[in-house]
């Protein structure tokens, strides 16, 4: 592959960062060493920064793996999932819980989402070749789209909980993130009066704040009235399944079956493809080996020895057995280092009447 390489000076981290703000979409930034940054391009029309130099992949395996995760965010992002971050990525999926259960219209603007985990990283495992790895994981997000002016107008009493701002992101294909900026404490027309507040902002418009998530229980009543508590009950039914082991496993594994699918580019001319789950059954597995037991000793000599703790606890004693002063004390105290092994007693008094 043809990359250019620029200087990482005194100033680099700074001019790593403004190249990467600069050509998010175009090109992939990547510090080389000590004093080296790599460019690579990323579309077909991206003209290429720095000077040019050529490498193989298989010499730069974290370079490839951001290649690859370069790759993901832009193919999940055309797809219109809202991705949350870059590294690890973590994107959110259409499947709704909420809307899976029977008898409820949940509102446009609530629900609970299943938030996938995937982080492209190198793998080096013993006596194998190294190669990139896919590490998933599938977990739920619950979901608050509405600002806390529609809410509260909509008659929702929101006092006492955190809100914040929607920052956009530096990358224009990963999401804006909440920042909070505080707690609220009463509404004076539109304009929200906080506490416990960031930076000092005592007040902040409604329409531009949103709810913490931890307002949802209260949304779920707001929405649902009486039958809230049963709808929450299911909820965290099917939350509980998909947090158990061969239902994770089967969520992972169609995810990772979709993402390979199809063949995907690092760069242009650059093809690449994820692969199906690494398990034992693969040659590329690492091999599993039983460590030997360990061996406890019990005394400062190492005569005294097990390989079974308790075992070894109830014939011999602790470790300090011999050495500790007094052997079997009556009375624990906590002292200094140097009073340690003495006892003191507590002086007696006499009272007249």
């Amino acid at each position: 592959m043809t990359v250019g390489c620029l200087p990482y000076g005194g100033d680099g981290k700074q001019v790593l960062e403004q190249l990467r703000r600069e050509h998010n979409g175009t090109h992939v930034f990547r510090r080389d060493g000590a004093d080296s940054i790599v460019a690579v391009s990323v579309t077909a029309n991206a003209a290429l920064i720095g000077k040019s130099k050529t490498i193989r992949l298989t010499e730069n395996l974290g370079l490839a793996a951001a290649l690859v995760r370069n790759a993901l965010l832009t193919y999940l992002a055309g797809m219109g999932r809202t991705v949350l971050s870059y590294e690890p990525m973590r994107f959110i999926a259409r499947d709704d819980l909420l809307r899976q259960l029977p008898g409820i219209s949940p509102p446009d603007w609530l629900g609970v989402r299943l938030l996938y985990e995937v982080a492209i990283r190198p793998v080096y495992f013993f006596k194998q070749e190294p190669l990139i790895a896919a590490v998933v994981d599938v977990r739920t997000t619950r979901m608050i789209d509405r600002t806390v002016r529609e809410l509260m107008d909509d008659g929702l009493s929101l006092e006492g909980a955190y809100v914040g701002r929607r920052v956009p992101s530096e990358d224009v294909r990963i999401a804006p993130f909440l920042e909070l900026v505080g707690c609220i404490k009463s509404r004076d027309g539109s304009r929200l009066r906080l506490t416990d507040s960031r930076d000092g902002i005592e007040s902040v418009d409604a329409s531009e704040v949103w709810p913490e998530k931890r307002v949802f229980s209260a949304c779920l009543e707001h929405v649902f009235a009486e039958r809230a508590p049963k709808i929450a009950e299911l909820l965290e039914a099917k939350r509980a399944a998909l947090r158990h082991g061969p239902t994770r496993l089967d969520r992972i594994k169609k995810t990772v079956d979709f993402l390979g699918s199809q063949q995907h580019e690092m760069a242009p001319g650059v093809p690449f493809t994820f692969g199906p789950l690494l398990d034992s059954a693969n040659t590329s597995f690492p091999r599993l080996e039983s460590a030997p037991r360990p061996v406890y000793i019990f005394n400062q000599t190492g005569s005294k020895t097990d390989t079974w703790n308790e075992r070894g606890l109830t014939d011999n004693g602790p470790y300090t057995a011999q050495v500790f002063t007094p052997n079997q004390p009556r009375i624990c105290v906590v002292c200094q280092q140097s009073m340690k092994g003495q006892v003191g007693l507590a002086p007696k008094f006499e009272t007249t009447s």
